[in-house]
């Protein structure tokens, strides 16, 4: 997709995720050279977990589950990128039976998303 998300508003994010996909999805080489980054901005550590901005605009909020896996629960999205963070996102839900619950403004509100998918089954709307 290659639009941009303008706002998006996750009521509840839930997905475990290997930690070495999620590292290779976006540490890994293919992200970075498909988007031009030299490198990430970081992962910083708080009290309900992690951090990881890929560019100080999009965000992928998570803790450790165990020492393979790590625990999605947020994201923040925004301009670049945006649209692909999202889908990245939803196809781990769809493949490791997640759950996310929100709303994506697209583009200033060309468009407006109802994203619902729980226990890796889709229901999407307008």
């Amino acid at each position: 997709m290659s639009y941009n998300i303008t706002t998006l508003d996750i009521k509840e994010l839930s997905v475990n995720v290997p930690l070495s996909e999620f590292l290779m999805e976006f540490i890994g080489s293919a992200f970075r050279e498909k988007y031009s980054l030299s490198e990430y901005c970081g992962m910083t550590w708080n009290e309900k977990g992690f951090v990881f901005s890929l560019d100080g605009e999009n965000e992928v909020h998570g803790k450790l589950k165990d020492k393979d896996t790590i625990n999605i629960f947020d994201l923040g999205v925004s301009s670049s990128y945006s649209s692909d963070l999202l889908e990245i996102v939803k196809s781990w839900c769809k493949k490791y039976k997640g759950t996310i619950k929100g709303v994506a403004v697209w583009e200033g509100g060309d468009s407006i998303e109802k994203i619902s998918i729980k226990n890796g089954t889709v229901k999407k709307g307008k």
